[in-house]
């Protein structure tokens, strides 16, 4: 089936932006004397960025297909299931409802990458001034703030699902993944 082998690449990031500002302050250009020395020539630097998730594919950490050297298989996916689970949080990232074990010497028709990590960003910044000592050397003063929105970034989740066990409640299967 060429679903499973077309995929995308463990690098193939759906979205990305990077930016990068330089600014020279524009304070005491028309000051003279050591005013001038203190508060002119500052620069001000931001580098952002933004990404969507990295490509994640979903295995059942079994070996149902009974090939050597296969520690783990990939799991059916039930076409029309998102794979991310609505009201999405650190501990509720995947709908696990959207995957059903495979039948024994099946191979699973979960595509390679099929599903998205979180995503990352980031705003770093920062404030800098060279001042002369002599007319060889200079002193860099600089001031930098590196994550300024507090942003937490996660690593991606566990995509083995280690067990699988149908319950009678009215949410259906209850999987675990590791």
């Amino acid at each position: 089936e060429f679903r499973r082998v077309l995929f995308r690449s463990s690098i193939g990031f759906k979205n990305k932006f990077t930016m990068r500002i330089n600014y020279e302050l524009p304070f005491g250009k028309s000051a003279s004397g050591l005013r001038k020395h203190a508060i002119a020539g500052w620069q001000a630097n931001a580098i952002a960025f933004w990404q969507s998730g990295e490509p994640i594919t979903i295995t059942d950490g079994q070996n149902l297909i009974n090939l050597p050297n296969v520690s783990s298989d990939r799991p059916n996916w039930i076409p029309g299931q998102a794979c991310a689970a609505s009201g999405q949080s650190l501990t509720n990232f995947l709908n696990l409802n959207a995957w059903q074990q495979q039948p024994i010497g099946n191979p699973g028709a979960e595509g390679r990458g099929q599903c998205l990590g979180p995503q990352w960003r980031g705003l770093d910044f920062s404030v800098f001034k060279d001042f002369a000592v002599t007319e060889k050397y200079r002193l860099n003063f600089r001031v930098e703030a590196y994550n300024v929105t507090n942003t937490t970034n996660f690593a991606l989740p566990g995509t083995a699902i280690s067990t699988w066990t149908v319950k009678d409640q009215p949410q259906g299967d209850r999987k675990s993944i590791v």
